[in-house]
C-alpha cells in the first residue's frame, strides 16, 4: 500500500509539471507568432497610415523564401522557437513517465484486486452457481415480485395502443 502512496506524490509531482510545461509552450507559441507577425514588412503612405503589409517578392515562391530567410537570422525567433522544442521534448518524458507509473499502479491495483478474490474464496459459499447462468424466466419473477404491485397484472407488450 505505501508504494501506491509513493506512485500517487510522484504522480501529483508529474502532474503539476505538466501543466507547467504546457503552460510554458502556449506561451513561447503564442510570442513566436507575435514576433512573426511584427517582422511582416508595412507599407506606410505620406500621411503615415498602413496601407499594406506583405513579404517582398514578385511571387509566392520568392515572398516565402524572404519570409524564411528573416526568420532564420532574427534571434527572437530562434529563442522561441528553441523555448517550444525545450518544452515538446519535456513534455514527452513527462508524458513517459506518467504512463509508466500509471501502468505500475493499476498492476498493484490488479494484485490487491486478486489477493482479495484469494482471501475470499475460501470462504464463500461454493455451492453458488455461475453468475452468467441465469434464468430469464426466473429473474422476470423476481422483477414481477419485487416492483409490481400484487394487484397488477404484468406488462403485456399485446396491450400497447398505437
Amino acid at each position: 500500500m505505501q508504494e501506491l502512496f509513493e506512485i500517487a506524490s510522484v504522480l501529483n509531482e508529474l502532474y503539476q509539471q505538466r501543466a507547467v510545461n504546457q503552460s510554458a509552450l502556449e506561451y513561447a507559441t503564442e510570442q513566436l507568432e507575435h514576433t512573426k507577425a511584427n517582422m511582416v514588412p508595412v507599407e506606410v503612405d505620406e500621411g503615415g497610415r498602413i496601407v499594406g503589409a506583405a513579404w517582398p517578392g514578385n511571387n509566392d515562391k520568392a515572398r516565402d523564401a524572404v519570409r524564411d530567410a528573416t526568420y532564420v537570422r532574427n534571434p527572437e525567433v530562434d529563442h522561441w522557437q528553441k523555448l517550444i522544442r525545450e518544452n515538446k521534448d519535456a513534455l514527452l518524458v513527462i508524458e513517459a513517465k506518467i504512463a509508466g507509473l500509471e501502468a505500475d499502479r493499476r498492476a498493484i491495483e490488479w494484485d490487491i484486486r486478486a489477493k482479495q478474490v484469494d482471501y475470499t474464496a475460501p470462504h464463500a459459499d461454493n455451492s453458488a452457481q455461475d453468475p452468467l447462468d441465469v434464468d430469464l424466466q426466473e429473474s422476470v419473477d423476481v422483477f414481477e415480485d419485487t416492483f409490481l404491485p400484487a394487484d397488477e397484472t404484468p406488462y403485456d407488450p399485446d396491450d400497447i395502443l398505437i
